[in-house]
């Protein structure tokens, strides 16, 4: 045929490969579909004589299917993992996360040789009304004492981990400081602007900028703060449980 294309014993192969795969792979999503909508009364039955399906049952649930169990619970695990990866997957959802401050890096060209510096740290929280509150800060455990030029301007705080209750619409502000610091020689970072609308205190290492005067001479890409995080719960969980221990908590007039 006219300008048909020619393809090689090996692109032949792939092709043939990938044809064979994908009628394999829908026929595994559609079975797991139907276990999600209990239909046809399905059942633990349905992973019988099938092995591969046993094990990617086994590999999302953690957990193997047997003969007898019913479509109820199946159903109940496959939803409670998808709905929890999605969940863990956008950064984006509201929701009450567990932060730890794995790692503060600061370029040793902010302060002087031989100056002690302790190094501290703050975590903000500003809804859209305006109100600040302080979600965690360091200073309750004490100092992080390091000497500029002699020691790595390091901390952690890996084992103080904090929770905190997100949504988009509020403002996370961090702040990193030295503590020593005077009125004229303090030095304050802050972490970088995330992106709008996502959970601000993701994994991962986040820039710090400096605050004040020669602010540019002083940014340094070793000016960072690392965080280690992980959703707990969904926002409406969280309101649920606050209204939960209010009412557990008021107190009961009889007249």
């Amino acid at each position: 045929m006219a300008g048909a294309e020619h393809l090689t014993d090996e692109e032949s192969a792939i092709v043939a490969t990938k044809k064979k795969r994908w009628p394999l792979l829908k026929k595994i999503w559609a079975v797991l579909a139907m276990l999600l909508t209990g239909g046809a009364g399905a059942g633990g039955w349905a992973f019988k004589d099938r092995p591969i399906l046993r094990a990617v049952y086994t590999k999302i649930t953690g957990q193997e299917p047997q003969a007898d169990t019913p479509v109820a619970e199946i159903k109940d695990r496959l939803t409670g993992v998808v709905t929890g990866a999605i969940a863990r997957d956008d950064p984006k959802q509201p929701g009450v996360f567990r932060v730890k401050i794995d790692e503060i890096q600061l370029d040793p060209k902010l302060f002087k040789p031989g100056r002690t510096v302790d190094m501290q740290a703050r975590v903000v929280r500003i809804d859209p009304a305006g109100k600040q509150a302080i979600v965690w800060e360091s200073k309750t455990f004490g100092e992080n004492l390091v000497v500029a030029g002699k020691d790595d301007l390091v901390a952690s705080f890996s084992v103080r981990p904090f929770e905190v209750e997100w949504n988009p619409e509020d403002e996370i502000v961090v702040q990193v400081w030295d503590r020593k610091g005077g009125l004229f020689d303090r030095r304050e970072l802050k972490m970088a602007l995330p992106e709008p609308g996502k959970f601000p205190l993701s994994s991962g290492d986040h820039a710090l900028e400096v605050v004040g005067q020669r602010s540019d001479s002083l940014n340094s890409p070793r000016n960072r703060i690392a965080f280690k995080s992980e959703r707990l719960r969904s926002v409406a969980d969280a309101s649920a449980a606050r209204v939960a221990r209010g009412s557990a908590d008021r107190s009961i007039l009889i007249k």
